[in-house]
């Protein structure tokens, strides 16, 4: 008898012992598929973020090119190709400039409308107090999965090649490497926060934070000061042309 109650009590036990290792399997299985679960929603938030950006350059009344392109990579714009009836010089002056766009936060598919302000073979004249002419006028547009966001987040830099294209955008506004500023359009005022021009061996280059309409002409025009910074190789290379 005391044989068999032993028994029985150790079989008891035993019962009890696989039942509690089956709860903390089940357990841990739980908290593995929480776990799990959780580091696939804010573990890999990389893959949620724009992998690649359609970029598009517009007219008012058509698309002279679209490409869809990784983020990180240069757009470029060509222009060869592009037929817009009484603006094809200033088109061509533009062929070559290229664009980037800095890495945000942001997830969802990412598109960037780049809206050439044209007049003809010049740009639209910037109209604040007064009529400014301008060698650059462009508005910038962020579109993410279709909808309107704020340029707040993006970082676009340009590089304007040297060359002939160049020199046809300064004589736009009478302007040369002296007397050129770029600057953000908004409300009827122009601003400089957050932009930097300069020349980058002999390309111009213009790094702009939150841009809106990005315009260029001659600072005494645009009430702003000159911030445009020459290498003194281009300085000698322009005295001797």
């Amino acid at each position: 008898m005391i044989g068999k109650v032993g028994k029985i009590a150790y079989t008891g036990c035993e019962t009890n012992m696989t039942g509690t290792k089956y709860s903390m399997l089940v357990l841990l299985l739980v908290l593995s598929l929480v776990v799990g679960g959780a580091g696939s929603v804010y573990g890999n938030t990389d893959e949620l973020l724009a992998s690649t950006i359609t970029w598009k350059v517009m007219t008012s009344t058509r698309t002279i090119q679209a490409s869809t392109l990784p983020f990180g990579d240069d757009f470029i714009l060509e222009t060869d190709n592009a037929s817009v009836s009484g603006s094809e010089d200033i088109l061509q002056a533009l062929d070559g400039m290229k664009f980037a766009l800095e890495r945000t936060s942001l997830a969802g598919n990412l598109t960037v409308h780049l809206i050439l302000n044209l007049y003809g073979n010049a740009f639209m004249p910037s109209l604040s107090s007064r009529r400014v002419e301008c060698c650059f006028n462009m508005t910038v547009d962020f579109l993410v999965d279709g909808s309107k966001v704020d340029s707040d987040q993006f970082t676009l830099t340009m590089t304007i090649p040297s060359g002939s294209g160049l020199d046809y955008l300064l004589d736009l506004c009478g302007g040369n490497q002296n007397t050129v500023s770029f600057a953000n359009y908004n409300g009827g005022s122009f601003s400089t926060e957050h932009i930097t021009t300069s020349f980058h061996g002999q390309d111009l280059v213009v790094r702009i934070q939150s841009p809106l309409t990005v315009v260029g002409g001659l600072y005494s025009e645009l009430g702003i000061p000159a911030n445009v910074g020459y290498s003194t190789w281009y300085k000698v290379k322009k005295l001797f042309e």
